[in-house]
């Protein structure tokens, strides 16, 4: 990993690596969003925000054929062939990725009615 990754960490949050400081004595840490992380807090890490994606995440993909901006829609691909599919058009530049809300993310803040 190193400066300007992008990484998942256990709870779900998506970040770029801001700063690395590996000046610890027990291991790296790693700078996201303003907090800071352990290596073993991360379970993904890539270049490409896209590699980090998985089922269930809320995507808010704009469909515009000119990314103007107009037409950004929330889609929740269910399989991992169904996000496959997503990733694909993204690469072609088919569909422009604009915002991403983590399964994680969505579980930690929904209500369960009736409780």
């Amino acid at each position: 990993m190193s400066v300007g990754d992008y990484v998942r960490t256990k709870r779900g949050i998506i970040g770029k690596i801001k700063l690395i400081d590996n000046q610890t004595e027990l291991e790296d840490l790693y700078l996201v969003k303003r907090q800071w992380y352990y290596k073993e807090d991360i379970t993904k890490s890539n270049s490409n925000i896209i590699e980090l994606l998985e089922p269930m995440d809320l995507l808010y993909i704009d469909i515009s054929p000119d990314d103007c901006g107009g037409i950004v829609v929330p889609r929740i691909p269910e399989t991992l062939d169904e996000l496959e599919k997503y990733i694909e058009k993204i690469k072609s530049g088919e569909y422009i990725l604009k915002y991403v809300v983590t399964h994680e993310q969505l579980e930690n803040n929904m209500y369960k009615v009736g409780e």
